[in-house]
Parts: structure tokens; sequence; C-alpha cells
């Protein structure tokens, strides 16, 4: 078990490490035209913006309660730490908004989405009870289609 959570973090960290971020410059952005970004997060609670708030678990295996989200949001927001998470920190540097959760209702994936879930893996037998990997893909794939769909296949792409 544990060596499938590493796996997936490598993985996870791997796959932001070779994200790019066309035409924008997290040092001067004055010179570069400004552009659209929508960011889609995967991985496991060290991402998870509160998918796990609306999932079948235990209270105790939330993070909407004390002392979650004290410290920046002064309220639990369903994030594994008592502030933001690193991808709230990048979307704040690269001028985005932070990037919701996915299963939260009503929201507009257009700006991307967070299909994270706190103690999800690379397999779905990591545990059964949160969002796997795979299941974070096919998610994925949904809002792909939706994005298409409302944006058209040419700015879903370059978004």
């Amino acid at each position: 078990m544990a060596a499938s959570k590493l796996t997936f973090n490598f993985l996870l960290l791997n796959f932001l490490a070779s994200l790019r971020i066309p035409e924008i410059s997290l040092c001067d952005r004055s010179r570069q035209p400004k552009r659209h970004v929508a960011m889609f997060i995967f991985g496991d609670s060290i991402f998870d913006a509160g998918n796990d708030n609306y999932i079948n678990l235990s209270v105790s295996d939330r993070a909407n309660y004390w002392p979650y989200g004290e410290t920046f949001f002064h309220f639990p927001t369903g994030r594994f730490t008592d502030g933001r998470l690193i991808v709230d920190l990048i979307a704040t540097k690269i001028g985005q908004p932070f990037v919701p959760p996915y299963l939260q209702p009503g929201i507009n994936f257009t700006n991307g989405v967070n299909f994270a879930s706190g103690g999800a893996g690379v397999f779905y037998e990591t545990d059964p009870k949160v969002i796997s990997l795979g299941m974070q893909l096919s998610n994925f794939k949904n809002v792909a289609i939706s994005m298409e769909e409302q944006l058209g296949d040419k700015e879903a792409n370059k978004r």
C-alpha cells in the first residue's frame, strides 16, 4: 500500500514538473500577453481541495473540520492543511483563481478543476472509498467533453 502511494506521488510530481504553461512567466508577466489558463489537478491529500467532503467517508477521513483551513480561509475547506495547497499558491502566482474541487456543486470547469482525493492511489485497490487516479482521469475526460461542447474544440484545446 505504501509503495503504491509513493508511486502515485512520484508520477504526480513528474506530471507537475512536465507541465508547461505557455506564454506565462512567473518572473515578469508585464512582457507576456494575457492568456486564459485552466489548471487541472490530479493527486491525493497533498492536492485535494475538498473532493473528499463530497464522497461517502467517515468524518475522520475528511478535512472539513477545525483546524483545517483556519490559517488562511478561517474555516474548514476540505484541504488537508490549515492554509493553502501548493496548487493554490501556483494559481495565485499566475493570476488565476483557486481551482475548485470537481465534486463541488455548481462549478464552472472552464477555469480548471481539481480532481485530487485524499488517500487516493494509482490503483483503485489502494483505497476503494476515495477517488483513484483512474477515476480522476475518467472525470477529466468528462470535463474535456463538456468544455468542448461549451467552448468549441479550438478554445477547449487551448485551455
